[in-house]
C-alpha cells in the first residue's frame, strides 16, 4: 500500500492514499453535508420573493439532467453548467443555498413518484476563514482549492486540509464511495449535486510554476489567465458530464462573461461546454414589497417596535429605491444585517468611464464584467441594454491617470448629491424633480468637461448639448458650449445643489423658491457664425404634474415662452429654454416647438435618465402613500372615463385617510377603497391670499379608473387565481 505523500507538492490522486491522510489528521471523520448547508442558512432566515421564474428555471434543468442520465446519454452537449452571474447582493448565495435545500429534494423525491438517491454539497470561495479564497493558495495545486472545499462541505470541516495536495477525482470518488456505502447503494445510482458560490474569486489566480502543464506556454493570453480555472475546476466538470458519475453543478459570481468563457473552453481549444444562464435580476418592487412585509410582521410578532407601516416612511422609502432591488441591501436598510457591499477602490479613469454611462450616450469603455463586479451595471439580457445602480457611492478614487483631480473630484461630489439631498418636503411627501434634474445636469457637463480636460488641459469650450439626450430640440436651436476652464475651478459640496439669484457660468443653479416659470439655468455659451463665443443663459423648467394626460406641443410652448419671459428684457432674445417634463405627447414634433428649445416628454425619459432610472422614479412614478394630491390626480385621470375633477376628488379622499394610517397593499386594496368611498363627500382646504378656501369634492364609481392604472411599483402583484377541477 503507497504511504502517505510528505511532499506538499505531491498530487493525492488514489481513494485510499486520500483515506490514509485524512485519517492521519483527522482522528474523526464523520460525513455531515446538511450541516454545511443548514450553517449557511442560518445567515439567510427570509424566505425568498420575486424567484419564481429562477426556481422554475432550475428545476427544469435537474429535471433534464436526471433524464439525460436516466437514458445514459454521452454527449457532453447535454450535461450544462448552470451559472447564476450577477451583480453582488442580488441573491447569488440564497438560491444557491435554496437549490440544494428546497429544490434538488422536490425533484429527486417528490411524494407521488420515483425517488432518486441524492447528495448535496454547498462549496463556497467565501464564507469563513477556511472556505474564504486565500491567494496563497495560488502556491498549491490548482485542483486542491476545489477538492478540498468538497471534502469539507461533505464532512462539515471548513478548514479540512492535508500536507499533500488532492486531486479533484480522489475526492469525488471518496465522497460517492463514502455515501453510496453509508446507503448500501451502488455509487453509480447517487446522484450528486453541488453548489459552487463565489466562483469569480478563481477567474484571475495563477497557476504556480510547479504545477503548470506542459503547453503552459503556448497557451493564447486569454487561455493562460483561465488555466487555473481550467486545471482546478476542469475535472470536476469533466466527472460532470458523464452519465456514470451522475453530477450536476452550478456555479455563482460576478463577471458572467468570463465565467461562461472560462465554463465553456475548460476542457480544450477545439471543444467547448454548455452553459445555461440561470435568470437571477434584482427584487422587482412587488417582490420587494412582500419581503418588507415579511420583516415588519416578524417584528411585529416578536414585540420589536417598528413604528407604523413602511409605506409611509418617505426617507426609508428613499433609501429602498436606492438600492435597486438588491436583496441584501434591502435588509440592510431595515438593520436586519449589514450590508457587506464594501467600498473598492478604482482609478479615476475607471471612475469616469461609469460616470460617462450617464450621458446616456456613451457605452463603457471599461470591462462590462468589471463593471457588474463592482456592482454598479446590471444587464437585464445579453442583448439588453446595460443599467447602472445607484451604487456608486461605493467606490473611491485612488489615481489621477492624467485626468484633472479637481474635475473628477466634482463629478464625485456631485454624485454623492444624488444620493444624499432631502427629498422630503414640508408635508413629508416627495419631491425633488427640480433638484434631480439641476444635479445630473451639472454632473454631465462635469463629465464632459473631464475627457475634455485629459485630452488637452487648456481647451476651453465644450460642447454640452448632449446633456439633453432624450429631448426634442426646437427650430433653431444653437450648439451650446461651457468654458470648462471656469468650471474646473469650481468647488462642488456633496450638500444639496444651491439656489442663486442669476444664473453663474459655473454650473447650474437652482432659481430662487418663487421664480415663476424658472427652476433653475445656468450661463453658457453659444458659437456665432464668426466663431465667437457669446454668452446666453439656458433656462432649466421641470414640470413633473402631466403625467396621465396627453398635452399638446401649444401647452407646452406657452410653458417655454413663460420661462423667456421671466427673465430680464436684455436676455429674452438669446436665452434657450429646457422644458423636462414627464408629460405624455401624441408626436413631439420639432417643428411645431417653440425656437432655441429642449423639450422632454414621457417618451425620451428612459434616455434623459439613463442611469438614474431608479433615483428618477422616485420623483415621477406616483405612490397613494408618499405623492402629492396632484400628482395622484393627473395618475387617475383617463380621458372619456374620469375627469380631472374626479380624479382629484378621488387623491384627495385618499389623503384624507392615508393621514389615519389607511395602508394600501395593492391596486386591488385601493380600487376598493375607493368603491367604498365613492359618492361620499371629502373637502380640502388650501390657504390663498386671500385666506383659506375649502373644496368640497365627490365621485361616481364609475368614474373609478382600473387597477393597471392604479397600479404603482411596491404595489403587491395580484395572486394568481386557483383553477377549479372540471
Amino acid at each position: 500500500m503507497d504511504q502517505v505523500p510528505s511532499d506538499p507538492t505531491a498530487l493525492i490522486t488514489r481513494v485510499d492514499v486520500l483515506e490514509m491522510a485524512l485519517t492521519e489528521r483527522y482522528s474523526v471523520l464523520s460525513p455531515d453535508p446538511e450541516k454545511t448547508i443548514t450553517t449557511a442558512m442560518e445567515k439567510h432566515k427570509h424566505p425568498l420573493f420575486g424567484r419564481k421564474e429562477t426556481k422554475r428555471f432550475l428545476t427544469n434543468l435537474i429535471v433534464q439532467f436526471l433524464a439525460n442520465v436516466r437514458a445514459g446519454g454521452t454527449d457532453r452537449m447535454q450535461y450544462p453548467v448552470a451559472l447564476a452571474a450577477t451583480v453582488p447582493g442580488c441573491g447569488k448565495t440564497r438560491m444557491c443555498l435554496s437549490t440544494l435545500r428546497d429544490i434538488v429534494p422536490k425533484v429527486c423525491a417528490p411524494p407521488k413518484g420515483t425517488h432518486v438517491p441524492y447528495l448535496r454539497l454547498f462549496v463556497t470561495l467565501n464564507a469563513d476563514p477556511g472556505t474564504t479564497w486565500n491567494p496563497k493558495e495560488q502556491d498549491r495545486h490548482p485542483e486542491h482549492a476545489i477538492a478540498k472545499r468538497l471534502l469539507g462541505s461533505y464532512f462539515a470541516l471548513p478548514d479540512l486540509d492535508t500536507v499533500a495536495n488532492i486531486s479533484v477525482k480522489a475526492a469525488m470518488d471518496l465522497i460517492r464511495r463514502t455515501e453510496a456505502a453509508r446507503r448500501q447503494i451502488d455509487p453509480r445510482q447517487l446522484h450528486i449535486f453541488i453548489a459552487v458560490d463565489e466562483a469569480t474569486r478563481l477567474l484571475d489566480a495563477k497557476v504556480n510554476q510547479s504545477y503548470r502543464l506542459s503547453d503552459h506556454r503556448s497557451l493564447p493570453a486569454v487561455r493562460r489567465r483561465r488555466r487555473f480555472w481550467s486545471q482546478a475546476l476542469g475535472p470536476l466538470q469533466d466527472i460532470c458530464r458523464k452519465p456514470s458519475t451522475p453530477t450536476w453543478m452550478m456555479i455563482a459570481g460576478t463577471k458572467s462573461d468570463q465565467l461562461t468563457s472560462a465554463i465553456s473552453t475548460v476542457i480544450a481549444v477545439d471543444s467547448s461546454l454548455p452553459v445555461e444562464h440561470v435568470p437571477i435580476a434584482p427584487l422587482t418592487g412587488s417582490a420587494t414589497a412582500r419581503l418588507l412585509d415579511h420583516v415588519q410582521s416578524t417584528a411585529q410578532s416578536s414585540e420589536q417596535t417598528t413604528h407604523g407601516d413602511w409605506r409611509f416612511k418617505p426617507e426609508f422609502m428613499r433609501s429602498i429605491q436606492n438600492v435597486a432591488g438588491l436583496p441584501r441591501s434591502i435588509l440592510a436598510a431595515l438593520k436586519e444585517t449589514s450590508d457587506t457591499l464594501k467600498t473598492i477602490e478604482v482609478a479615476y479613469k475607471q471612475f469616469l468611464d461609469i460616470m460617462s454611462v450617464c450621458d446616456g450616450v456613451n457605452p463603457p469603455s471599461c470591462s462590462v464584467d468589471d463593471l457588474q463586479a463592482l456592482g454598479v451595471l446590471y444587464k437585464l439580457s445579453p442583448n439588453s441594454p446595460l443599467f447602472l445602480f445607484p451604487r456608486v457611492d461605493l467606490l473611491t478614487l485612488t489615481s489621477t491617470d492624467n485626468l484633472n483631480e479637481r474635475c473628477v473630484t466634482a463629478i464625485d461630489r456631485v454624485f454623492l448629491q444624488l444620493q444624499s439631498f432631502m427629498t422630503i418636503g414640508p408635508s413629508f411627501r416627495w419631491h425633488g424633480w427640480e433638484v434631480f434634474c439641476i444635479t445630473i445636469l451639472n454632473l454631465r457637463v462635469l463629465v464632459a468637461a473631464a475627457w475634455a480636460l485629459k485630452e488637452d488641459p487648456d481647451v476651453r469650450f465644450v460642447p454640452i448639448n448632449h446633456i439633453f439626450e432624450g429631448t426634442v430640440s426646437g427650430p433653431d436651436t444653437p450648439r451650446l458650449f461651457v468654458d470648462v476652464q471656469l468650471w474646473r475651478t469650481k468647488n462642488f459640496s456633496e450638500r444639496p445643489i444651491e439656489s442663486s439669484s442669476r444664473p453663474t457660468n459655473r454650473r447650474f443653479t437652482l432659481s430662487p423658491e418663487g421664480t415663476t416659470g424658472i427652476d433653475g439655468w445656468c450661463i453658457v455659451h453659444e458659437e456665432t457664425l464668426a466663431g465667437e463665443y457669446v454668452p446666453v443663459t439656458l433656462v432649466v423648467q421641470c414640470k413633473l404634474d402631466q403625467v396621465e394626460s396627453t398635452v399638446s406641443h401649444e401647452y407646452q410652448n406657452e410653458l417655454i415662452l413663460k420661462a423667456t419671459e421671466a427673465l430680464p428684457e436684455p436676455q429674452q432674445r438669446s436665452a434657450v429654454v429646457a422644458l423636462l417634463t414627464s408629460s405624455r405627447m401624441e408626436n413631439l414634433d420639432e417643428a411645431l416647438l417653440k425656437e432655441r428649445s429642449f423639450v422632454l416628454d414621457r417618451a425620451g425619459m428612459d434616455k434623459f435618465t439613463a442611469g438614474f432610472k431608479f433615483i428618477a422614479e422616485i420623483f415621477w412614478n406616483y405612490n397613494p402613500h408618499l405623492s402629492t394630491v396632484g400628482r395622484m390626480a393627473s395618475q387617475f385621470h383617463v380621458p372619456r372615463q374620469t375627469s380631472m375633477k374626479r380624479a382629484r376628488a378621488m387623491a384627495v379622499m385618499i389623503d384624507r385617510y392615508r393621514d389615519d394610517g389607511t395602508v394600501f397593499k395593492s391596486a386591488a386594496d385601493l380600487r376598493k377603497f375607493l368603491m367604498q368611498h365613492a359618492n361620499e363627500q371629502v373637502s380640502k382646504t388650501i390657504r390663498t391670499k386671500n385666506g383659506p378656501v375649502t373644496t368640497v369634492y365627490k365621485y361616481p364609481a364609475e368614474a373609478i379608473p382600473s387597477k393597471k392604472v392604479l397600479q404603482w411599483p411596491y404595489a403587491l402583484d395580484a395572486k394568481p387565481r386557483k383553477q377549479k377541477n372540471q
